[in-house]
């Protein structure tokens, strides 16, 4: 047997000797990860300490910083027990292993209680428990957002509270019941009381924001687009959640109708003092992107398609346990991995992306996006489906490839729109970051292999995380960084893209894989 101590909690726990680090961390409830500890998503994150480290695999150098190797860091599920270590859990609790480091470095402005980070999102809502004390993250959870059964976009959600007297009402009612189960379910994880709740940060698109403050996001949906709150957004949260009667809930500004405070926080929190330009993507239902070049900021919004999370296509399904994350052809038969390493129950969005990518190769899927004929293809009354697995039942079909063509040829536009407006080119760029649940499970060449990127980006491609509730979590434990959150509101130059004379015959022209 070897032992294995918790550096930061002085607890030990006996293995058996070669035993695989994360698999009896997550039999004991310690750990987590998404990918079930099959090495791809990099968020089972530990620490060695006492420099008994061990040599770093070729998935951890991939996973990795070359500062996060040299400081200890390691995945858990990459390295088996042979001999005592001591090591420290990271909070990463369904957060990548970037948030989880660098939430390691932020600085903690120290308050009595506890505090909640929201991501308020169109598709789903997710929530950080932690100790305003130390900073410690003490569980996490996410949901989807109740309002989908009004639409899954926010166009379609300023719709029906445009067309219904109680429209915004029955919004603001769905999204703070979803907001309630958030707080019920991490409080309950950690063992506390939801009256020991002293302050919430939430960052979420603009429609989402005015939704959670009970105002109408109609302004937003016609020209000129104006939104009725602007700029420092603090509520009453004791009112509408079950909180500590003094509690204030602190919505991150948004830059305009369509860059939201999820953008702002996420860029302040991920972008570095780098002098080269940095590109932030968040890829979702709404593809919202901002750029950095010296101390100047380009943001625009595109209308992405919710078939990057899983819905609005034919066997689509969230980032949930039992999604197909990964698609590749191997003998002439699909294979895949899946969310959890459990038996599939539909696709999700990077699933489907790399679906697509394996049916260009092949030629099963022409650059037009038409399907051809292939013995991985069938039709059925009429309906032309790409197998990919017919005991599941699970299948793409031309209408769901005619969506990931309008999706990421509006995301192509408006990369190449908004390096075009800060005159710089792609070779210019340092960093393009991904963020959003999307990146989590997606692989970089997929995403210039169907055209979603310019394949000159490739290399500079990194994975983020949800920087939207990272950058939440950073306010919440820093109050100051809410002031800075709000000057870069202000800095932001937003794109119009319909105004763009360009947009059109570049979006057409993007349509092609």
């Amino acid at each position: 047997m070897v032992s294995i101590t918790l550096y930061g909690e002085k607890t030990s726990f006996e293995t058996a000797f070669g035993d695989n680090l994360y698999r009896f961390l997550s039999q004991k409830g310690l750990i987590t990860a998404p990918c079930g500890g099959n090495g791809r998503c990099g968020r089972c994150l530990v620490r060695y300490f006492n420099k008994n480290a061990p040599t770093p695999t070729a998935t951890e150098i991939s996973l990795l910083s070359n500062a996060e190797l040299s400081d200890g860091f390691r995945l858990a599920c990459c390295h088996t027990v042979t001999s005592d270590i001591d090591i420290d859990i990271l909070p990463n609790k369904n957060l990548s292993g970037l948030i989880a480091h660098k939430q390691k470095s932020l600085q903690i402005d120290p308050a009595s209680g506890y505090g909640i980070a929201f991501d308020i999102g169109t598709t789903t809502a997710a929530a950080l428990l932690a100790n305003l004390q130390n900073g410690q993250i003490l569980a996490s959870a996410a949901t989807a957002n109740s309002q989908q059964r009004f639409g899954s976009d926010i166009i379609s959600r300023i719709e029906y509270a445009s067309k219904n007297s109680d429209g915004i009402s029955q919004l603001h009612a769905l999204i703070i019941k979803d907001l309630h189960h958030l707080i019920n379910t991490v409080c309950a994880a950690a063992n506390i009381s939801s009256n020991e709740i002293e302050r919430i940060v939430a960052a979420g698109n603009n429609t989402m924001i005015h939704i959670l403050a009970n105002t109408s996001p109609v302004s937003m949906g016609s020209a000129p687009y104006q939104p009725v709150l602007s700029g420092e957004i603090i509520l009453d949260a004791a009112k509408f959640l079950p909180v500590a009667d003094n509690c204030q809930l602190y919505c991150v500004p948004a830059a305009d109708a369509f860059i939201g405070g999820d953008i702002i926080a996420g860029a302040n929190y991920i972008f570095d003092n780098s002098d080269q330009p940095q590109l932030m993507i968040d890829i979702g239902t709404n593809g919202e992107m901002l750029l950095k070049t010296n101390n100047n900021y380009y943001a625009t919004a595109v209308a992405a398609s919710p078939a990057f999370e899983g819905m609005s296509v034919s066997c689509g399904v969230p980032a949930i346990e039992g999604a197909i994350d990964n698609i590749w052809i191997n003998n002439a038969r699909f294979q895949y991995t899946t969310i959890g390493n459990t038996k599939a129950i539909g696709i999700a969005g990077s699933g489907l992306i790399a679906a697509v990518a394996a049916a260009l190769q092949e030629r099963i899927i022409s650059p037009s996006g038409h399907i051809n004929q292939h013995p991985l293809v069938t039709k059925q009354n009429g309906d032309t489906r790409i197998i990919i697995d017919a005991e599941a039942n699970i299948y793409i079909t031309q209408k769901d490839i005619r969506q990931i063509q309008l999706a990421k040829s509006a995301i192509k536009t408006g990369v190449e729109i908004l390096c075009t407006v800060a005159g710089i080119d792609y070779n210019a760029l340092g960093k393009v970051y991904i963020a959003g649940g999307f990146g989590f499970h997606i692989k970089n060449d997929y995403l210039c292999k169907i055209g979603i990127l310019a394949p000159e980006l490739q290399n500079k491609i990194e994975i983020a995380g949800n920087t939207a509730l990272a950058g939440a979590l950073e306010v919440l434990l820093n109050p100051q960084k809410y002031n800075i959150d709000s000057t870069l509101a202000t800095k932001v130059n937003c794109i119009n893209l319909s105004q763009y004379q360009d947009f059109n015959r570049l979006f057409i022209e993007n349509m092609s894989f």
